[in-house]
């Protein structure tokens, strides 16, 4: 198995045993160097997306980089520029 690991002694991963093995069992079964598992350990959906994107985005960069792509500096938003104050019509 690649490096992510499962402790199945973690309760979070669920109170049955049995279940716990079966999903260690699917996790190094399935688990390729094209195509390794992520965890993460959360219940929190919104912090599960975030990693999950930042994940995708880490294992693409590096699949770009290792093929000899340039990648663009990242992006940074912009300070939102005040509009100057509109100058007063001449009579």
């Amino acid at each position: 198995m690649h490096p992510t690991r499962i402790d199945v002694a973690k309760p979070e991963l669920g109170e049955n045993r049995a279940c716990r093995l079966l999903l260690v069992e699917m996790l190094e079964h399935t688990d390729a160097a094209w195509s390794s598992w992520t965890i993460v350990p959360t219940t929190d959906h919104r912090y599960a997306r975030i990693t999950t994107f930042e994940t995708l985005i880490d294992h693409v960069e590096d699949a770009l980089e290792s093929r000899g792509c340039e990648l663009p500096e990242p992006w940074t938003p912009e300070e939102p520029q005040e509009d100057p104050e509109p100058e007063e019509e001449a009579r």
